[in-house]
């Protein structure tokens, strides 16, 4: 059995954050209702694919996997009426949203909490529930360069923010796991409650190390390209046909790699006497690592460091990454349908119990459930009619 069978989730999410914390609560088995309105949310068509236009963009068919669809108008005034009786019937609410806009849609925890007093309320903000910019809206780029990671990450000529949404995804993770938790405490104790997460907090907590660096006084960091902070060799290096990333770290990994390029001498030299020093002599080091990499092809170096155990790896384009030859298609990127007869490489939950399935639904197209869901609630075809009619659903 799914962990999370039996738990019914409303899913107002937009983006990532919200969509992509319900659908890990959909990947252990909750019953996921998207609610979006019956034109479509802003998110459903962004990044269009071939054969699925009528469906959903890149976006919405990745975070929003394992859902049923349900259109509704919240700006209506029977939107109101089929609201309370979908909560009523619900164990969370997700929404990733200002605290005004939900405070104003009636998503906020107090509202939700009246009409249903063990709900649990995920809501995922730009910068928390208070403070000085609480109200403000923001997306991923903002919280890595409020971080600070943005400004450590780039090379000497400018930040970089990297290109993959790694604080919304990660928000939705921890926002999965805190309404995981709460539903935990509901079921010893009865008690709802509010699961709070954030961009900022989440890219904070990605940065903690180097921000405490600095607080302490213990160093300053600036922009290093791809080095790595804390140990080195540690970096991005050229081959003949490509690039690889290498991380040695430790001091047992560095004897291995120091024998297998023959520089033995780096062993007795003080600037490289433990990690910390090497990260900070890690232009030097990365300067002697790419001597030996660049005469060798990739496979080469990957394979030499394989058995050194160091670990290693091509820097993928995305077609290296679809390549049936690399190993992840079939395994972590299973193909899944997608609708249409579409049939993709799609990429397994992150998070696996043993015992359950990892053969998630498909995204839902637009209001494929919401007749369905709506008689479920207590209303008859009629008023379903009336109601879409009216244009609430």
């Amino acid at each position: 059995m799914q962990p999370l069978a039996g738990i019914r989730v409303l899913d107002f999410g937009r983006f990532i954050a919200g969509p992509f914390c319900a659908a890990m609560l959909a990947d252990m088995g909750a019953e996921v209702l998207r609610i979006e309105p019956p034109s479509g949310a802003e998110d459903r068509f962004m990044m269009p694919l071939e054969g699925l236009q009528d469906i959903g963009g890149a976006l919405y068919l990745h975070c929003n996997r394992g859902k049923r669809s349900v259109t509704l108008d919240l700006r209506k005034p029977e939107a109101e009426e089929i609201l309370k009786a979908l909560v009523a019937q619900s164990d969370v609410v997700v929404a990733n949203k200002p605290p005004p806009v939900l405070r104003r849609m009636g998503l906020d925890y107090a509202t939700l909490a009246a009409l249903k007093p063990d709900i649990v309320v995920a809501t995922s903000t730009a910068f928390g529930l208070d403070g000085p910019l609480a109200d403000q809206p923001g997306f991923d780029g903002i919280g890595q360069a409020m971080s600070g990671a943005m400004h450590i990450s780039g090379d000497v000529t400018a930040p970089r923010r990297t290109a993959v949404n790694v604080v919304d995804y990660g928000t939705a993770m921890a926002a999965a796991f805190g309404v995981a938790a709460a539903l935990l405490r509901r079921a010893t104790t009865g008690q709802g409650g509010e699961v709070s997460t954030s961009l900022l907090d989440t890219a904070l907590n990605y940065a903690m190390s180097p921000i405490l660096d600095h607080a302490t006084g213990s160093r300053r960091r600036d922009r290093i390209g791809n080095r790595s902070l804390a140990a080195a060799p540690s970096d991005v290096f050229a081959c003949t046909d490509g690039h690889v990333l290498i991380q040695v770290v430790g001091q047992a990994a560095f004897s291995r790699f120091a024998a297998l390029i023959g520089r033995e001498d780096l062993l007795s030299d003080a600037a490289f006497a433990n990690d910390t020093l090497r990260g900070e002599h890690g232009a030097a080091l990365s300067s002697i690592t790419e001597d030996w990499t660049k005469g060798q092809s990739c496979a080469d170096v990957v394979a030499a460091l394989s058995r050194a155990r160091i670990p290693a790896a091509e820097v993928l384009d995305l077609p290296g990454v679809l390549d049936p030859g690399r190993g992840l298609v079939g395994h972590l990127l299973p193909e899944r349908a997608l609708g249409n007869g579409v049939a993709v490489p799609f990429a397994r939950p992150p998070a696996l119990l043993s015992g359950m399935t990892s053969d998630t639904p498909p995204a839902p197209r637009l209001g494929a459930d919401t007749d369905d869901v709506l008689r479920t609630a207590g209303f008859s075809t009629e008023r379903i009619a009336a109601f879409r009619d009216g244009g609430a659903i």
